[in-house]
Protein backbone atom coordinates (compact mmCIF):
# COMPACT_ATOMS: atom_id res chain seq x y z
CA UNK A 1 0.00 0.00 0.00
CA UNK A 2 0.90 3.57 -0.26
CA UNK A 3 0.47 6.44 1.79
CA UNK A 4 0.45 10.15 1.07
CA UNK A 5 0.66 13.27 3.16
CA UNK A 6 -0.39 15.78 -0.03
CA UNK A 7 0.61 19.05 1.35
CA UNK A 8 4.14 17.95 2.20
CA UNK A 9 4.01 15.26 -0.61
CA UNK A 10 5.85 12.93 1.68
CA UNK A 11 5.18 9.07 -0.35
CA UNK A 12 5.62 5.72 2.23
CA UNK A 13 5.98 2.84 0.19
CA UNK A 14 5.22 -0.65 2.03
CA UNK A 15 5.40 -3.49 -0.23
CA UNK A 16 5.20 -6.61 2.35
CA UNK A 17 7.41 -9.92 1.16
CA UNK A 18 6.74 -13.48 2.35
CA UNK A 19 9.54 -15.80 2.25
CA UNK A 20 9.42 -18.56 0.73
CA UNK A 21 12.06 -21.32 -0.36
CA UNK A 22 13.30 -21.77 -4.03
CA UNK A 23 13.65 -26.15 -4.01
CA UNK A 24 17.34 -25.70 -5.05
CA UNK A 25 18.18 -23.22 -2.19
CA UNK A 26 16.79 -25.02 0.64
CA UNK A 27 17.86 -27.93 3.02
CA UNK A 28 16.57 -29.40 5.92
CA UNK A 29 20.30 -30.64 6.97
CA UNK A 30 23.09 -28.08 7.82
CA UNK A 31 25.57 -27.75 4.37
CA UNK A 32 28.69 -26.67 3.92
CA UNK A 33 30.60 -24.11 1.74
CA UNK A 34 34.30 -25.21 1.51
CA UNK A 35 37.41 -22.35 1.40
CA UNK A 36 40.45 -22.92 0.50
CA UNK A 37 42.56 -21.20 3.53
CA UNK A 38 42.00 -20.44 7.73
CA UNK A 39 40.14 -18.31 9.92
CA UNK A 40 42.22 -16.40 12.29
CA UNK A 41 41.62 -15.90 15.22
CA UNK A 42 39.96 -12.48 15.02
CA UNK A 43 37.35 -14.01 17.99
CA UNK A 44 38.10 -16.46 20.24
CA UNK A 45 38.00 -20.46 18.88
CA UNK A 46 34.41 -21.83 20.38
CA UNK A 47 35.99 -25.34 20.48
CA UNK A 48 38.45 -27.53 19.30
CA UNK A 49 39.44 -30.99 18.66
CA UNK A 50 40.79 -34.07 17.36
CA UNK A 51 38.40 -35.61 15.46
CA UNK A 52 37.38 -36.72 11.79
CA UNK A 53 35.76 -34.30 10.12
CA UNK A 54 32.62 -36.04 10.13
CA UNK A 55 32.61 -35.85 14.19
CA UNK A 56 33.51 -31.92 14.05
CA UNK A 57 30.32 -31.21 11.10
CA UNK A 58 27.74 -32.93 13.54
CA UNK A 59 28.77 -31.13 16.17
CA UNK A 60 29.38 -27.92 14.55
CA UNK A 61 25.86 -28.57 13.08
CA UNK A 62 24.00 -28.96 16.46
CA UNK A 63 26.38 -25.75 18.02
CA UNK A 64 24.40 -22.43 17.25
CA UNK A 65 27.77 -20.62 18.78
CA UNK A 66 30.14 -22.60 15.85
CA UNK A 67 29.59 -20.79 12.06
CA UNK A 68 32.37 -22.60 10.99
CA UNK A 69 35.22 -24.85 10.64
CA UNK A 70 38.89 -24.72 10.03
CA UNK A 71 41.69 -27.14 9.88
CA UNK A 72 45.46 -27.76 8.61
CA UNK A 73 44.72 -29.84 5.56
CA UNK A 74 42.75 -30.54 2.53
CA UNK A 75 39.25 -30.37 1.41
CA UNK A 76 39.24 -34.47 1.15
CA UNK A 77 41.07 -35.21 4.31
CA UNK A 78 38.57 -37.10 7.15
CA UNK A 79 41.29 -37.57 9.71
CA UNK A 80 40.87 -37.70 12.71
CA UNK A 81 42.39 -33.56 12.34
CA UNK A 82 42.81 -31.54 15.15
CA UNK A 83 39.96 -28.90 14.05
CA UNK A 84 39.12 -25.55 15.43
CA UNK A 85 35.50 -24.68 15.94
CA UNK A 86 35.23 -21.16 14.97
CA UNK A 87 32.54 -18.18 15.35
CA UNK A 88 33.53 -16.05 12.51
CA UNK A 89 33.40 -16.66 9.10
CA UNK A 90 35.81 -14.54 7.43
CA UNK A 91 38.38 -16.76 5.14
CA UNK A 92 41.96 -15.69 4.69
CA UNK A 93 42.76 -17.43 1.67
CA UNK A 94 46.82 -17.05 1.42
CA UNK A 95 47.44 -20.46 2.84
CA UNK A 96 45.74 -22.82 0.65
CA UNK A 97 47.34 -25.83 3.24
CA UNK A 98 44.41 -25.03 5.21
CA UNK A 99 40.93 -25.71 4.52
CA UNK A 100 37.67 -24.08 6.23
CA UNK A 101 33.76 -25.05 6.07
CA UNK A 102 31.71 -22.12 6.74
CA UNK A 103 28.05 -23.80 8.37
CA UNK A 104 24.91 -23.06 6.78
CA UNK A 105 22.40 -24.00 8.80
CA UNK A 106 19.16 -26.20 8.62
CA UNK A 107 16.45 -24.57 7.16
CA UNK A 108 18.15 -21.34 5.83
CA UNK A 109 17.20 -20.46 2.30
CA UNK A 110 18.37 -17.59 -0.04
CA UNK A 111 15.62 -14.54 -1.02
CA UNK A 112 15.99 -12.21 -3.46
CA UNK A 113 14.57 -8.87 -3.29
CA UNK A 114 14.00 -7.52 -7.05
CA UNK A 115 13.68 -3.62 -6.96
CA UNK A 116 11.57 -2.66 -9.89
CA UNK A 117 11.40 1.07 -8.92
CA UNK A 118 13.66 4.25 -9.72
CA UNK A 119 14.66 4.60 -6.25
CA UNK A 120 16.27 2.65 -3.15
CA UNK A 121 14.26 0.51 -0.95
CA UNK A 122 15.34 -0.69 2.88
CA UNK A 123 14.58 -3.95 3.40
CA UNK A 124 13.01 -4.57 7.19
CA UNK A 125 12.37 -8.04 9.13
CA UNK A 126 8.89 -7.74 10.82
CA UNK A 127 7.42 -9.89 13.22
CA UNK A 128 3.67 -10.27 12.14
CA UNK A 129 2.47 -10.37 16.01
CA UNK A 130 3.97 -7.12 16.55
CA UNK A 131 5.77 -8.83 20.11
CA UNK A 132 9.01 -7.57 18.08
CA UNK A 133 10.20 -3.92 16.85
CA UNK A 134 11.13 -4.36 13.10
CA UNK A 135 14.58 -4.89 12.36
CA UNK A 136 16.15 -3.16 9.29
CA UNK A 137 18.90 -4.88 7.10
CA UNK A 138 19.78 -2.44 4.88
CA UNK A 139 18.54 -1.39 1.51
CA UNK A 140 18.53 -2.24 -2.00
CA UNK A 141 19.11 0.20 -5.16
CA UNK A 142 17.20 1.01 -7.90
CA UNK A 143 16.74 -1.38 -10.29
CA UNK A 144 18.88 -3.83 -8.45
CA UNK A 145 18.55 -7.33 -6.23
CA UNK A 146 19.48 -7.68 -2.85
CA UNK A 147 19.76 -11.41 -0.88
CA UNK A 148 19.40 -12.31 2.56
CA UNK A 149 19.51 -15.74 4.28
CA UNK A 150 16.20 -15.85 6.39
CA UNK A 151 13.97 -18.79 7.01
CA UNK A 152 10.42 -19.82 6.11
CA UNK A 153 7.94 -17.81 7.43
CA UNK A 154 9.87 -14.73 8.22
CA UNK A 155 7.99 -11.77 6.87
CA UNK A 156 9.88 -8.60 5.20
CA UNK A 157 8.31 -5.20 4.53
CA UNK A 158 10.25 -2.91 2.03
CA UNK A 159 9.80 0.68 2.30
CA UNK A 160 10.59 4.23 1.38
CA UNK A 161 10.38 7.76 1.93
CA UNK A 162 10.72 10.37 0.10
CA UNK A 163 10.90 13.80 1.05
CA UNK A 164 10.33 16.83 -1.80
CA UNK A 165 9.53 19.36 0.98
CA UNK A 166 10.75 19.89 4.73
CA UNK A 167 8.49 19.11 7.66
CA UNK A 168 9.25 22.92 9.19
CA UNK A 169 8.47 24.09 5.76
CA UNK A 170 5.11 22.64 6.07
CA UNK A 171 4.60 23.41 9.00
CA UNK A 172 5.46 27.30 8.25
CA UNK A 173 3.03 26.95 5.29
CA UNK A 174 -0.07 25.93 7.65
CA UNK A 175 -0.23 22.33 6.43
CA UNK A 176 -2.73 21.18 4.12
CA UNK A 177 -4.76 23.86 3.96
CA UNK A 178 -8.81 23.98 4.99
CA UNK A 179 -10.71 20.31 4.90
CA UNK A 180 -7.38 19.00 4.31
CA UNK A 181 -4.90 17.21 6.82
CA UNK A 182 -3.86 18.82 9.91
CA UNK A 183 -0.65 20.62 10.35
CA UNK A 184 2.43 17.94 11.01
CA UNK A 185 4.83 18.18 14.12
CA UNK A 186 8.94 17.42 13.18
CA UNK A 187 9.19 13.93 12.56
CA UNK A 188 5.19 12.92 12.70
CA UNK A 189 3.51 10.75 10.42
CA UNK A 190 0.12 10.57 9.22
CA UNK A 191 -2.08 7.67 7.78
CA UNK A 192 -5.21 8.61 4.90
Amino acid sequence: FVMKRMGMRLVLALFSLHSTPAAAEYSEETTWTTKAGFIPGTKPDVHTAFMTLTQAKDECARRGDCLALTYHGGQNDEGPLHVYFKGDTTVAEADKSWTSLIKRPAGLMDVNFDNPFAFPLELCWVDISGAVAPVCYGSTAAGSTKNLSTYAGHHFVAKRLVWSASIESHVAHGGGGPGGPPPAAAGELYAY
